[in-house]
């Protein structure tokens, strides 16, 4: 029965051209468009086998184009050609913080280098690809969403290879008109996959998702966020060095200040707490503090008496990490409170490590903001705000939840330590 069931099987005829089956072939869709830019396709080996890829129809409509397929294309003779030609000099269309304007080269004679693939599949080719990456970038926003349909987008303002080719040309040379047989090839593509799948009910039609990531991963924090019970604390530390404890020389860690900011109104306290034990070699340098303000802090008693007064016991308190509010649990100074540490919380949207806050925030680019108290804490305090916001404000597709469960609340007694 599995031999005859074989025998019988015919392979679906492909366009040779265009490379789509028979039945949806667009070469009728595709002609021909002159352009002084010459344009460099890279395309990921991975993108190349997806059916509804739209960078060989870009390449099938500009006679002048190349298509290079790999992952390490530096050295490929086309490739350094085309990056090489002084009467075109290179141009990566790219978004990235130091991209320009694509608008500030309208008018010159170019080589447009465009990277096809997905956005992980990019990444990869230019962290390659050291000649293609070090090349001038630019970067437009387009006019409208794309008309990409069939696929989705990281980005409501990112559009398909295809369409940005197109964009960049009109931009280039003006007159968009005349490349608009890229887009009716590529909307002939679309309409052809869209009819398919009401035809044959495909599996590749998804339902959205009633929930947004956040809100399924995080519920607590949302609802304390509305109800602004949002408390970001931070926590610097008399903190001895780990070898000294084979010394004569050693004493425990201690809470030397503290500070706080609800992130509803902006309200901030910065309390310093007076050291009970001798400083550590590396406590003023570490918490930019000077050895007057430490030993003009106040007690532990109105350290709690002030604390109180801000944090209450239904706040949410968002943490760096579980070290300093065990020093500040052990000293008293919090309320028996819930606790999201902001790190391992991240570390779930972005699936892979992140370090330290300013890491994240060097990583993202993203600017902190003016400090937020006295000291480094002060600095620390406005890096945790602004990374508690990126969280709250980026849309989904910047954001990569990892499969693991965590749970990332837990609960503070006054006694843990």
């Amino acid at each position: 029965m599995v031999q005859r069931v074989l025998d019988t099987f015919v392979p679906r005829m492909v366009c040779s051209r265009c490379e789509r089956p028979e039945k949806t072939c667009l070469c009728a869709y595709i002609r021909p468009v002159e352009t002084r830019t010459r344009v460099l396709f890279v395309q990921h080996p991975r993108e190349a086998r997806t059916a509804i890829g739209t960078a060989r129809l870009a390449h099938l409509c500009l006679p002048q184009s190349e298509l290079v397929v790999g992952v390490h294309v530096d050295d490929d003779a086309r490739v350094r050609a085309m990056i090489s030609d002084d009467a075109r000099p290179p141009l990566l269309l790219y978004p990235s913080a130091s991209a320009a304007p694509l608008s500030a080269f309208a008018g010159s004679d170019r080589t447009l280098v465009v990277i096809d693939g997905t956005w992980p599949q990019s990444k990869k080719l230019l962290r390659e690809n050291p000649k293609l990456a070090s090349l001038p970038r630019a970067a437009f926003t387009p006019n409208a969403p794309s008309d990409y349909r069939i696929r989705r987008e990281p980005k409501r303002d990112y559009v398909s290879t295809v369409e940005s080719v197109a964009h960049a040309l009109t931009v280039l040379e003006g007159n968009a008109e005349r490349f608009a047989p890229l887009l009716d090839a590529f909307r002939a593509m679309v309409d052809a996959q869209i009819d398919h799948e009401l035809r044959c009910h495909s599996p590749r039609a998804k339902k959205p998702r009633v929930k947004a990531r956040r809100e399924r991963f995080f519920p607590e924090l949302l609802t304390a966020s509305r109800e602004g019970r949002v408390v970001c604390v931070v926590v610097e530390a008399n903190a001895w060095p780990y070898h000294a404890r084979k010394t004569a020389t050693h004493f425990p860690d201690e809470l030397v200040q503290i500070l706080a900011l609800r992130v509803s109104t902006n309200d901030t306290v910065d309390v310093v707490v007076k050291p009970t034990n001798p400083l550590a070699p590396s406590t003023l340098s570490h918490t930019s503090l000077s050895a007057e303000t430490l030993a003009a802090g106040l007690g532990i008693e109105e350290a709690r008496v002030a604390l109180s007064r801000f944090i209450r016991e239904d706040d949410l308190v968002v943490t760096w990490g579980h070290y300093a509010t065990n020093l500040a649990a052990a000293a008293g100074l919090l309320p028996p409170t819930s606790i999201l540490c902001l790190r391992n919380a991240t570390k779930q949207f972005v699936n892979g490590k992140i370090g330290t806050v300013e890491d994240l925030l060097a990583k993202r680019e993203l600017e902190a903001g003016p400090r937020v108290g006295r000291g480094r804490g002060g600095l620390r305090l406005a890096c945790l705000t602004r990374a508690l916001t990126w969280i709250a404000e980026s849309d989904d597709a910047a954001l990569r939840p990892s499969r693991r469960k965590t749970n990332l609340i837990r609960n503070l007694e006054p006694t843990t330590a």
